[in-house]
């Protein structure tokens, strides 16, 4: 299986949220918008990389999943969340009326599956993320909030070192939508 970003937008949602995420740090004035939209590009960054999968920036991915991603039941796990289109491919050949979507829930995280038969060079290009802040779900966007809030009052700088150096309370948080990686 491989997962590549084909188009990622990292810079559009900060500044969607920006006017959110000043009301909730209670900040009035304009002087520190770009550090703000920076900080919260870093969170969503963040949350990208420890979770399993969540895809927060929206963007579009190409997945090739293998023999193997596929279980007896013609069913594969497709490894992100959300999705909001998907159109597969066996070489050049649209093939999606071949496959059906079903939710999956793990860590009370919705996951999707694909379900159909295995083909060889079969590719989904996936589209993914919130593009509209107001389309994100209430908890993670709370989730976020308050991780900014933390780097902000702080000034922490996010140095990736991982689910272990947050809080506990924040560990707490990303419990349903992280699974380590093997």
């Amino acid at each position: 299986m491989s997962l590549s970003p084909i188009l990622v937008d990292r810079y559009t949602l900060p500044m969607l949220m920006l006017a959110d995420a000043k009301a909730h740090l209670r900040v009035d004035a304009n002087f520190e918008d770009q550090f703000i939209a920076d900080l919260l590009a870093r969170v969503i960054g963040e949350w990208e990389a420890m979770s399993d999968g969540v895809k927060i920036n929206p963007g579009q991915w190409a997945w090739s999943p293998g023999a193997a991603d596929f279980d007896f039941n013609g069913s594969a796990r497709i490894p992100i969340t959300p999705i909001n289109e998907i159109a597969v491919t066996a070489g050049a050949v649209d093939v999606s009326a071949n496959y059906v979507l079903a939710t999956d829930y793990s860590s009370g995280a919705i996951r999707w599956r694909l379900i159909g038969a295995w083909q060889s060079g079969i590719v989904a290009t996936i589209d993914s993320g919130y593009a509209d802040p107001a389309l994100m779900p209430a908890e993670l966007r709370g989730h976020l909030f308050e991780l900014l809030t933390q780097h902000y009052e702080y000034r922490s700088v996010v140095d990736g070192s991982g689910l272990a150096m947050l809080p506990e309370w924040q560990r707490f948080q990303f419990a349903p939508w992280w699974n380590p990686k093997a």
